[in-house]
């Protein structure tokens, strides 16, 4: 029987019994079971600095520190929607400027029925439904009230309201 033990590279190399960040002597059995690269004590304390929940609210805040609190709720309502469309593919991209714009040249009202939109009430409502192959684009979004666009479901903006008429 042929062994090709000689191949094999010294068992320092392959568990690395030193800590990358320390350079303190790593426990052999250890690493026999669960090879590690640092010891426990650095790993915890990199562990403990990355899932500081303070540093990231810290870090966001930063970047954010200039928005108010529901303009902030607005971002985040608004990049939740554009994750959703860039998963199912549909084409195009806006802004919250372009949004806000839209807004303002609706008068923060429901662009079918009038009524008046809170931030709690607004949703953006697509002229085409992206599943009848319409786009992201500003021009084919409109705010709309939680009730119509609830009830226009993936009718569009002609055929609902002829629907709203009968």
């Amino acid at each position: 029987m042929i062994s090709f033990s000689f191949y094999l590279p010294p068992r320092e190399y392959i568990y690395r019994p030193f800590c990358k960040r320390c350079g303190i002597r790593l426990d052999i059995n250890w690493e026999k079971r669960k090879p590690r690269y640092s010891c426990l004590d650095c790993s915890r304390k990199f562990n403990n600095e990355r899932c500081n929940k303070q540093y990231w609210k810290g870090r966001i805040r930063q970047k954010r520190s200039h928005l108010t609190e529901e303009q902030r709720r607005e971002l985040a309502r608004l990049n939740f929607k554009k994750r959703y469309y860039r998963e199912i593919n549909a084409e195009g991209d806006f802004s919250l400027e372009e949004w806000n714009t839209k807004l303002e040249e609706y008068n923060y009202r429901c662009a079918y029925c009038g009524q008046g939109l809170s931030s709690n009430t607004i949703t953006i409502d697509h002229v085409i439904p992206l599943s009848r192959g319409g786009s992201n684009y500003i021009d084919n979004l409109v705010p709309a009230c939680r009730l119509c666009n609830s009830k226009k479901h993936n009718k569009t903006a002609e055929e609902y309201l002829l629907y709203l008429q009968k």
